[in-house]
């Protein structure tokens, strides 16, 4: 979900291809911004949960892997993951753009998640203490719901579309 957002709304910005192995955790995707001299400006990490129970998938699996980003852990992940982007989009200073995203100054966080509802109340039950979660200014806390009422029957039909639509090939 946050890839294709990401796509949709952010023009020029580096991005990870998804990850499709499930039980990879914490980093279901990367986008690198870099400013028009091809310095780092921010490193948005992704979270995308589909789930029927939304508000403990944040609490128990996306606040916990936002933490450990925070406070360091992951950044052998994280810097794998972006060396490979910068390294496939010719960026001039590869070496100088890691190690600008080792360090916190240029972290920001991307939830995406499944819900069955998404109102101004709604949302905020659902990402309360995001803010506590990941201190300072609103840029490094983006957070979107996908509203579908049955999951499990919506990621079916996506995938017989999907099915259908690779069997033209």
């Amino acid at each position: 979900m946050s890839w294709l957002a990401a796509h949709v709304n952010t023009r020029g910005a580096l991005i990870a291809l998804p990850h499709l192995i499930h039980a990879e955790k914490g980093l279901d995707g990367l986008e690198i911004l870099l400013d028009a001299s091809q310095d780092v400006v921010a490193t948005i990490i992704f979270e995308d949960k589909a789930t029927t129970n939304p508000r403990d998938t944040v609490r128990e699996d996306v606040w916990p892997e936002f933490v450990k980003f925070e406070s360091g852990h992951g950044v052998n992940r994280l810097t794998q993951q972006a060396s490979g982007i910068l390294a496939a989009a010719h960026h001039p200073n590869p070496t100088t753009a890691v190690n600008k995203i080792s360090w916190n100054t240029t972290r920001r966080y991307r939830i995406s998640i499944t819900a069955s509802k998404s109102t101004p109340t709604s949302r905020k039950r659902l990402f309360k203490d995001y803010d506590k979660k990941i201190q300072g200014s609103i840029d490094r806390r983006k957070a979107e719901v996908f509203v579908v009422s049955d999951v499990r029957a919506w990621m079916a039909n996506l995938a017989a579309k999907a099915i259908a639509q690779v069997s033209t090939f």
